[in-house]
């Protein structure tokens, strides 16, 4: 008969058996992948053969919400402890305690930064109190949604970037400019004081281009100085919603090297037929030989009538236009479907 002493600890050994760090070191960091950051980072403390399987992970999700005067000599500790980072997403908190948020990732392709700090704090009393600054000179595709009055700087510049959405509120430094040079898609909204996004910049290389013009008051020759500035744009797109009314608009003669030769679709959202939006279409429309259609999305007043909106339409399509084969549609929403628009980092 076995020895029943033996029989139990043979029972003992196999219940307590770690086949789980037996397994591939893939398969393991799918499991940490559905631990909390904090959790799977305190699996390194378990043997000497899970003290780096961390490190594996291709994706750290971490919330930090301690309001700690050393969150930046950490936040470059986290970054620059990553050599083989690629995407990396962050969303700033209000009063966050940080001052100036620096992205310094050689290896980085994209980025998106969204700081939602609107107060009068630490970080939201204006250009060079708070800032962002990137550092990251392999970087594509850029995202920076912020409003918060804080600055944002370029210390390296990237020949590979090739997507951006720029949404901020206040006027960016003579790098950041440049470093949206080499861009072909932009995803662009601006205020008054930004307008210098438009004609501060050559951008030779774009392609499409989404604006949304808020609470700009000459605004459309902002937009008229952007195409004078892009004459390769193929695709253009405008959003006018929350606008303002110039005292006076000039009446160009000019015409911009891109509507002359290049831009074969033109795609408006919430048209409203203010006599600036009226003035802008009528100087696209007659200038662009090669465009091929024209999409309008109305934008109707309250006490806007059917005969009223049947006259409205009316009034578009007698609008000259110069490419006798463009078609004048108006869908009743326009989806945009541009690289622009289709891409992630711009979906937010």
């Amino acid at each position: 008969m076995p020895n029943k002493a033996a029989t139990c600890q043979e029972i003992k050994e196999k219940v307590c058996e770690d086949r789980i760090s037996a397994l591939p070191d893939a398969l393991l960091v799918q499991i940490l992948l559905l631990l909390p950051i904090k959790e799977a980072v305190a699996t390194s403390i378990l043997s000497k053969p899970w003290r780096c399987i961390w490190t594996l992970m291709p994706k750290l999700v971490c919330k930090d919400t301690k309001h700690t005067n050393s969150k930046s000599g950490s936040l470059i500790r986290l970054l620059s402890s990553c050599p083989v980072l690629k995407t990396l997403i962050v969303v700033r908190e209000k009063n966050d305690n940080v001052i100036k948020f620096t992205v310094k990732v050689p290896s980085l392709n994209s980025l998106v930064y969204v700081n939602d700090n609107d107060d009068d704090g630490v970080c939201g009393c204006g250009y060079g109190r708070g800032s962002l600054i990137i550092d990251s000179p392999q970087l594509k595709y850029l995202c920076v949604n912020d409003f918060s009055e804080d600055g944002c700087s370029i210390e390296s510049m990237s020949p590979n970037l090739t997507m951006a959405r720029v949404d901020v509120g206040s006027p960016p430094n003579e790098n950041f400019l440049t470093y949206l040079s080499s861009v072909k898609f932009l995803h662009m909204t601006w205020i008054d004081e930004t307008e210098v996004f438009c004609s501060c910049v050559n951008y030779s290389q774009l392609i499409e281009c989404i604006l949304r013009p808020c609470r700009a008051e000459y605004w459309v020759e902002s937009v008229k100085l952007l195409l004078d500035n892009s004459p390769n744009l193929k695709v253009l797109m405008i959003e006018t919603k929350d606008i303002g009314e110039s005292a006076d608009v000039p009446r160009w003669s000019d015409v911009p090297a891109c509507l002359s030769s290049q831009l074969e679709i033109l795609e408006w959202k919430k048209y409203g037929g203010t006599r600036d939006e009226k003035q802008l279409l009528e100087y696209i429309l007659a200038s662009s030989k090669c465009l091929k259609r024209a999409g309008i999305s109305m934008r109707y007043s309250k006490d806007c009538n059917d005969k009223m909106k049947k006259k409205l339409r009316k009034e578009l399509k007698a609008m000259p236009r110069a490419s006798v084969s463009s078609e004048l549609l108006f869908p009743a929403k326009i989806k945009w479907r541009s690289s622009v628009a289709q891409h992630c980092l711009f979906d937010l």
